[in-house]
């Protein structure tokens, strides 16, 4: 959030790629085994990256900054239009807290991030 904060494409690259991987080996351990209870907490894991890159990217669309384009090359859309499907998602996750409230909380630090108050 802090490289988002900062506009740093490039930091929240690095920094989602690490969580990312970070989060594979527990969420492959959990799929061999079967357990969607062990791996359910990293695919929530996953889905929060997804959105804090998403985020990135429709700020540096916003933005039209040459260094941010690495980020946004695999991204559809422009500026707010790359947030659409936030909703859409979040109606396909479970209706549990343990669930919703991270991706809620991720997406209230990311709007004050950003400056936005709607």
């Amino acid at each position: 959030l802090l490289a988002l904060r900062r506009r740093d494409a490039a930091s929240v690259l690095r920094a989602a790629t690490a969580a990312r991987d970070a989060v594979i080996t527990p969420l492959a351990a959990a799929a061999m085994e079967g357990s969607y209870r062990r791996a359910h907490p990293a695919i929530v894991q996953l889905h929060l990256i997804r959105e804090a890159e998403e985020a990135m990217a429709a700020v540096a669309s916003l933005e039209n900054h040459n260094n941010l384009n690495p980020l946004i090359a695999h991204v559809k859309g422009k500026g707010i239009d790359l947030l659409v499907d936030w909703e859409a998602r979040l109606e396909l996750t479970p209706a549990a807290l343990a669930t919703r409230e991270p991706i809620l909380a991720l997406r209230r630090a990311t709007y004050a991030a950003l400056g936005a108050w709607d």
